[in-house]
């Protein structure tokens, strides 16, 4: 989200998330797109990657478009072709969360190591690396009470991180 602010702010973000659930389903990832298509287009994948490519386009009214791809090592292949085919275009650019490199698609490991995306690792963050990105989610500092409890409770886990504080914060307790 925050490179996604910071970067793309006037683009148009369209997320996909891979899931174990739609891994084994063609094109499963994109079903909220391919459900738009006639079904004689889905049977041919290079018309399949036409017609998302012009739905994007319309729904995006001549902003740039963002596929924001959470859970990559889940997309299933058919999703994974479109998704990298159509940031290989230009008609996309992709910005792809995974929870391990090595489970990634292979288009996308491909793509990185063509140097066509960048790779960002993050790790946990310690106690004061927790303690600032608190309270940039929060919008003011925090205690350093609060803020050890936090990172003691998720490891400094940057997901765990962040929706225990926002869950804390719609508690009413921070």
């Amino acid at each position: 989200q925050h490179v996604l602010g910071s970067y793309f702010a006037e683009a148009c973000t369209v997320q996909i998330r891979g899931s174990a659930a739609t891994a084994g389903v063609p094109y499963g990832a994109l079903g909220f797109l391919v459900s738009e298509l006639e079904d004689e287009v889905l049977g041919h994948p290079l018309l399949v990657l036409q017609s998302v490519a012009r739905l994007l386009d319309a729904h995006a009214g001549g902003r740039p478009i963002v596929l924001l791809v959470d859970h990559a090592e889940e997309l299933d292949p058919m999703s994974a072709a479109v998704v990298t085919q159509l940031a290989r275009s230009g008609a996309a650019k992709i910005v792809a969360g995974v929870s391990e490199a090595g489970g990634a698609a292979d288009q996308l490991v491909r793509m990185w190591s063509e140097g066509r995306l960048m790779r960002l690792d993050v790790d946990n963050f310690d106690l004061e690396e927790s303690a600032g990105f608190i309270g940039f989610l929060l919008g003011g500092r925090v205690s350093r009470a609060a803020a050890g409890e936090l990172w003691s409770m998720t490891g400094g886990n940057p997901l765990a991180l962040r929706l225990l504080a926002i869950e804390q914060r719609n508690a009413g307790t921070l």
